[in-house]
């Protein structure tokens, strides 16, 4: 993007606030110390507001902070102009005040803060977004916000709605997902309450929704060098609504797995999770006569066992439970464990090159 000319037709002063790019934190708000010059041909003396950063450019090489710019707007539509300093200094300023979530119109941006915020997810949340008024004024940012923006969409216009959760890894989308669908659930569930019906199968329908993500996680996410829950694959997930709000069905279609990250991994990540909680589990570990992790040549590629705030004894756990609540039967969920510790087993195998002895284990 071409820098912006604000400041250049008036010239510069001392103290006007502006932007300026440092090799090493980018786009940094800062001011004017000293100008040399006029117009485009001045040479700016710089300084960050924390005063860390000091440096000249050229003038052409400096934007003007307007006041949006510097304040942290919610959507980034009100900024006086879309540019990259502009877009990264608001996303700065509310991420420093622990707030993640910025619109540009209806688009929603999301800034992984790789620690846990509290008051952002709860009901009270979701029961606020569910009341927001025709406009959504006062409506902060969020995936709640976004979701109920969508159901009244479907509600008005009697067509499909989509949400794209894009982004480089790590930069939470899995997470995202599952707000989306735990807001959805809820709302599906109030509706339901509210007009007073049956519910019939709705509840176990909805708790299905959500009951899926810790099988998907298991078996298709892993720990990579930028994140610790990294899904491996993509899925199209389908939620389909009946005639009273409700959730009716729903289909989770996952594709492009990352199947190589099963017998090899890179220096410093993992292969999918759930081998690692099978090792830990002690009734399967018996069962199906499994070995520590670190003894399966599958999983000793990346050299990493254990993960910082990840237990996998308690997501096995989870994942147990989750397969119970989707109605899997004890057989089934055996079956299952048995061909994730056959597959470990397979890689204790070993060929010779001797004639007379073949294969062996």
């Amino acid at each position: 993007m071409a820098p912006n000319a604000g400041g250049f037709d008036q010239g510069w002063s001392v103290n006007d606030p502006c932007f300026f790019k440092d090799e090493a934190r980018g786009w940094i708000l800062g001011r004017v110390t000293k100008v040399v010059g006029v117009g485009r041909t001045a040479t700016l003396s710089l300084a960050s507001t924390d005063g860390k950063v000091t440096a000249e450019r050229d003038a052409s090489a400096v934007e003007a902070a307007s006041a949006r710019a510097r304040e942290g707007v919610e959507d980034m539509v009100a900024l006086d102009e879309l540019t990259e300093a502009t877009v990264l200094s608001t996303l700065r300023v509310r991420y420093d005040r622990k707030q993640i979530y910025t619109n540009v119109g209806g688009i929603l941006v999301a800034v992984n803060p790789y620690e846990t915020i509290a008051n952002v997810y709860g009901e009270d949340r979701m029961a606020g977004a569910a009341a927001a008024d025709a406009a959504f004024s006062g409506a902060a940012p969020h995936p709640f916000v976004m979701a109920e923006q969508a159901l009244r969409a479907l509600d008005r216009d009697r067509a499909s709605q989509s949400f794209v959760i894009s982004g480089e890894s790590g930069s939470g989308k899995t997470e995202t997902c599952k707000f989306i669908l735990r807001y959805l659930s809820y709302r599906s569930k109030r509706r339901f309450e509210l007009a007073g019906t049956p519910r019939g199968g709705a509840n176990a329908l909805e708790e299905s929704v959500l009951l899926s993500n810790p099988v998907l996680e298991a078996f298709g996410n892993a720990k990579t060098l930028r994140n610790n829950n990294s899904s491996r694959f993509g899925k199209f997930i389908e939620v389909h609504f009946g005639h009273t709000g409700g959730i009716a069905s729903a289909r989770i279609e996952q594709y492009l797995l990352e199947k190589a990250r099963v017998p090899s991994q890179a220096a410093g990540e993992r292969s999918y999770h759930v081998f690692y909680q099978l090792t830990q589990s002690p009734k399967y570990s018996a069962s199906l006569q499994l070995l520590d992790a670190p003894s399966y040549r599958f999983l000793a590629g990346g050299g990493c066992y254990e993960v910082a705030g990840i237990n996998d004894e308690d997501d096995f756990a989870q994942l147990l439970a989750s397969f119970s609540g989707l109605g899997f039967s004890d057989a089934e969920v055996d079956g299952v464990m048995a061909l994730v510790g056959g597959i470990l087993s397979v890689c204790l195998l070993y060929t010779s090159d001797a004639a007379d002895e073949g294969l062996g284990v």
